[in-house]
C-alpha cells in the first residue's frame, strides 16, 4: 500500500495547530503516511509543542515502518529548536539542546516525575524548585532580570510549569516560547501528557464536572482545586500552598491585551480581549493531557504587583459564591516572588 500524504499548511498558528492535529487523528492505525512539511512558512512555540507531540503519538499509532518525512531538510529553523527530534524524526536538535537565544527559547522537554521526586526527598515546595527556571526563561525572553515585563512573564511560567507538575501527573512537561518585539507579542506554550483537569478536579467534592468543556470552566474559577478545597488539609503557613488560584490569576494576567488558550482531552477555550470587547470561545481539542498558550503584549505588564492584588480581591469575592472554595490565594499565586522573598530574609 502507497503511504498517504499528508501535508501541513504553511502557517501552524493556534487555529491551524488544532485543525492539523484533528486530521492527524483521522489517520487511521496503520495506514502508511507521508508527512510532507514542504510549506511550512510559520510555527507558533504552540504549534511547536502540540504538532511535536500530536505526530508522536500519531507515528506509535501507525505502527513500525508505517511513518515516512519529506521536506523536513529546508526546515532550518524547525530543525534548530527541536521539532522534528521532539517526535523521534533523526533531523536537527534534540528537544533542550539548542542554546536559549535572545527571544527565544527551544523546545524542552522538563523532568516532572524528577522535580517531584526532589520536592518529596528535599522538602522543598515544587513552586520554589521551579521558580529557577520560570526566572531563565523570562530573562532569556525580556533580556532583561527584573521590571514589569520580566516579572509578569516570571510569574506566568512559573505558575503554568507548576501547575502542570503537581496536578497532572505527568512524567515530563514540555515548553516552548518565543518573543516578537515588532509585534509587542510573547507567545508561551506549555504541554503534559497526564490525567487532564476533569480527573484532577474529580478528587474534589464539591465540584461536579460531566465534561472536559465544565472542568475547563472550573478550572479558571478563583479557589477551585483538586486538592484544596473546604475541609482538606491546607497550610495557611506555607507562601507555596496550592489554593486554586494559579490558572485563574495567570488567565487574567494574559487578557490585558493578550489571550489564553487551554485544552483538555476533549474541549478547548480561548479568551481573549481587546479594548472593544472580551471574548470567549471554545475549540476543538483531542489530546490525552492538557495544552496551554499563554500570549502577553509587554506594553500591557506595567504596574503588575497592584494588579495582582486586585485580582486577589476580586478572585476572593468571587470565591465567596462558589461553594466549597478556598476564599484566598496563596502567598506565590498573589505576589511575585521577589516581594515575598523579602519578608522571608
Amino acid at each position: 500500500m502507497p503511504p498517504k500524504p499528508f501535508e501541513f499548511n504553511s502557517s501552524l498558528d493556534l487555529r491551524e495547530s488544532l485543525e492539523t492535529a484533528q486530521a492527524l487523528r483521522a489517520i487511521a492505525s496503520g495506514q502508511p503516511t507521508a508527512f510532507d512539511f514542504s510549506n511550512i512558512r510559520f510555527v507558533g512555540p504552540f504549534g511547536m509543542v502540540y504538532l511535536s507531540t500530536c505526530i508522536e503519538d500519531t507515528v506509535k499509532r501507525l505502527g513500525p515502518g508505517n511513518a515516512f518525512a519529506k521536506g523536513h531538510e529546508k526546515q532550518n529553523y524547525l530543525a534548530h529548536m527541536g521539532f522534528f527530534r521532539a517526535f523521534g524524526l533523526p533531523h536537527g536538535n534534540l528537544p533542550g539542546q539548542a542554546t536559549c537565544n535572545s527571544r527565544y527559547v527551544p523546545i524542552t522537554d522538563l523532568d516532572a516525575l524528577e522535580i517531584r521526586k526532589e520536592s518529596a526527598q528535599s522538602g522543598e515546595p515544587i513552586g520554589a524548585l521551579l521558580e529557577e527556571k520560570a526566572q531563565q526563561v523570562a530573562a532569556v525572553l525580556s533580556q532583561q532580570v527584573g521590571g514589569d515585563f520580566h516579572d509578569t512573564l516570571a510569574f506566568a511560567i512559573r505558575e503554568i510549569l507548576r501547575n502542570a507538575v503537581e496536578h497532572s501527573h505527568s512524567l515530563v512537561v514540555r515548553y516552548c516560547a518565543q518573543y516578537w518585539p515588532s509585534l509587542n507579542r510573547v507567545e508561551v506554550a506549555i504541554l503534559d501528557h497526564g490525567r487532564g483537569i476533569q480527573s484532577s478536579l474529580s478528587q474534589n467534592p464539591f465540584i461536579e464536572c460531566t465534561s472536559d468543556r465544565e472542568a475547563i470552566n472550573h478550572s479558571l474559577m478563583p479557589g477551585v482545586s483538586g486538592t484544596a478545597f473546604k475541609g482538606s488539609k491546607i497550610n495557611r503557613k506555607d507562601i507555596w500552598g496550592n489554593s486554586g488560584y494559579g490558572l485563574y490569576m495567570t488567565s487574567r494576567i494574559c487578557r490585558l491585551g493578550g489571550d489564553f488558550f487551554i485544552g483538555s482531552h476533549s474541549s478547548g477555550l480561548r479568551l481573549s480581549s481587546s479594548p472593544q470587547k472580551k471574548e470567549k470561545e471554545y475549540l476543538p481539542f483531542g489530546f490525552d493531557g492538557t495544552a496551554l498558550r499563554l500570549t502577553i503584549r509587554p506594553s500591557e505588564a506595567a504596574n503588575l504587583q497592584s494588579r495582582l492584588k486586585q485580582f486577589s480581591l476580586e478572585g476572593a469575592k468571587a470565591a465567596a459564591q462558589i461553594r466549597g472554595t478556598v476564599l484566598k490565594a496563596s502567598t506565590a499565586s498573589q505576589m511575585l516572588t521577589s516581594d515575598f522573598e523579602e519578608g522571608l530574609k
